[in-house]
């Protein structure tokens, strides 16, 4: 796509810096943004991406340097004043109310009153409607949003940034939840979106959709702005991985097959719910072993139950050849599992507690006597494995929330360490992950593997999937379709086997030796 760069800037952002105590998180960066353009911002976690973000939504001031929205100067100290000015952010965590419907979600701030506070609903339905047409886009006014699919959830959103008259609307990893589908149709409402000339600041690690619908790119690069390049057929992903990381990443998935041992866990006609039905799958000693599908296929709910979530399944689960009951986590745990959730932050660690409690979490009891936790001895343990992970933080008493994407995924997996789980199960563990961060955890669960334990990766990154296991498992409307026994298939045979055949309700499991 062509920049539009000949263009007055709509936005100007000329020497901004900010610092937080002990870091420097942005360093004179310059930045601007035309009209109707979309406009890539890429990084690697820490670079600065969210905190330039937070000083465009008003969430707290630069330092020093200038901004100006269509030719005037501005200072947003607070959101409220960013999306008056026009300046709307889509986060990566909806904003959503869930029990209130598309209507009530879309017009608060704007909903219309007929007197005093009495609401005229038929107004406020029509506001809602006459939003939803300008993105020529269909939703029952009246559902609940906690009834959404996340795509939904996301144009609801988006219609709420555009009732307040966006001029700029930023979106923070916007597909990180989506499937491909939907992800199709955001693409066609950000197309939709550039047309009426609103212009758009995109935050994502997925390069692969630069060429789909960006004008520019932005690299930062710890706290600095590293390049800004035209969307072209000739721009390389390699090159901006470089230009990122500040060096050649040579083999983004380090990983060499491993001769496997023993069975460490396995599944007889695993049955739960209607999310998935009659699963047989096993992870071996030094495997790494990949299971993919569909956003809903069912994947993320068989994880769970292998990680005593779900509580009651049919079938039965054997680790280490013995039939066992995973009815809570803590049943799981005491088997030798660990697991990594999609939601690190709600699910994977306490991100108000410091790294050092969240490491030592699943080994209180060896940490002290009588409930007394000795603090030197946790202290020794958080040390031991922030420095074997390379976690970035300022100590280990710093609070968790503060750390980026990766780093927090590191604690997550610093405590399974520390626990010495035999088998990981892992649920998209680098989804809004930088490319260097990603490519740190790939070598830790190598590690694992190496060690003789087992990882089981659970997974709608294809390419990570395919880079990564030993074997892998394709599930498909609740039902293992196929198994793929070695690591030497195509992305075209995976993907083929993930979408299949659309007329085919109960598909028979195929095995490709």
């Amino acid at each position: 796509m062509s920049s539009s760069t000949t263009k007055e800037p709509l936005l100007k952002v000329q020497g901004v810096s900010k610092a937080f105590p002990g870091v420097q998180a942005l360093k004179q960066v310059d930045f601007e943004l035309v009209e109707g353009e979309l406009h890539f911002l890429i990084g690697e976690n820490g670079a600065g991406k969210s905190t330039f973000i937070n000083i465009l939504s008003g969430d707290f001031p630069p330092d020093e340097g200038k901004i100006w929205l269509e030719g005037k100067e501005v200072r947003f100290n607070s959101p409220i004043e960013a999306q008056r000015a026009g300046v709307k952010t889509i986060h990566q965590e909806f904003m959503l109310i869930p029990n209130l419907n598309v209507a009530e979600n879309i017009t608060i701030g704007h909903r219309q009153k007929a007197f005093g506070p009495v609401m005229d609903w038929r107004r406020t339905y029509k506001v809602a409607e006459d939003t939803l047409k300008k993105l020529n886009v269909k939703l029952d006014l009246k559902k609940l949003v906690k009834n959404l699919t996340a795509s939904e959830k996301q144009i609801v959103d988006i219609a709420r940034a555009l009732l307040g008259e966006a001029k700029i609307l930023i979106m923070d990893e916007p597909t990180s939840a989506l499937s491909s589908g939907e992800i199709e149709d955001l693409f066609k409402l950000i197309k939709e979106l550039k047309r009426q000339g609103i212009a758009i600041i995109y935050i994502s690690h997925r390069l692969e959709e630069l060429s789909e619908i960006a004008d520019r790119v932005t690299v930062f690069r710890d706290g600095n702005h590293i390049c800004e390049l035209p969307v072209t057929s000739e721009l390389k992903t390699e090159y901006l991985v470089e230009q990122m990381v500040g060096a050649k990443i040579e083999d983004q998935y380090p990983h060499t097959p491993m001769k496997p041992g023993p069975v460490k866990i396995k599944t007889t006609n695993l049955s739960f719910d209607t999310s998935f039905r009659n699963i047989n799958i096993e992870a071996k000693e030094g495997e790494i072993i990949g299971v993919t599908g569909v956003v809903g296929s069912g994947m993320e709910q068989l994880a769970y139950t292998l990680a005593g979530i779900t509580g009651d399944y049919s079938g039965d689960i054997h680790v280490k050849n013995q039939v066992v009951k995973l009815k809570f986590p803590k049943d799981a745990i005491e088997e030798g599992i660990g697991f990594i959730p999609s939601d690190r932050r709600d699910m994977g660690i306490i991100v108000d507690f410091p790294v050092s409690h969240n490491i030592s979490l699943p080994i209180l009891e060896k940490l002290g006597k009588k409930g007394w936790i000795k603090k030197e001895t946790e202290e020794a343990v958080a040390k031991d494995y922030a420095s074997k992970l390379q976690i970035v933080t300022p100590g280990i008493y710093a609070t968790t929330k503060n750390l980026s994407g990766g780093n927090q995924q590191k604690v997550v997996i610093a405590k399974w360490l520390a626990k010495a789980a035999d088998t990981l199960v892992c649920v998209e563990p680098t989804r809004g992950i930088d490319v260097g961060a990603k490519t740190e955890i790939y070598s830790l669960f190598h590690q694992m593997v190496e060690e003789g334990k087992s990882v089981l990766l659970f997974s709608t990154d294809y390419s990570e999937v395919l880079g990564m296991c030993d074997r892998i498992y394709v599930i498909r409307d609740g039902v293992i379709v196929k198994e793929f026994k070695d690591n030497k298939v195509s992305r075209e045979e995976l993907i083929k086997a993930v979408f299949g055949d659309v007329e085919k309700s109960s598909p028979k499991v195929e095995e490709t030796n």
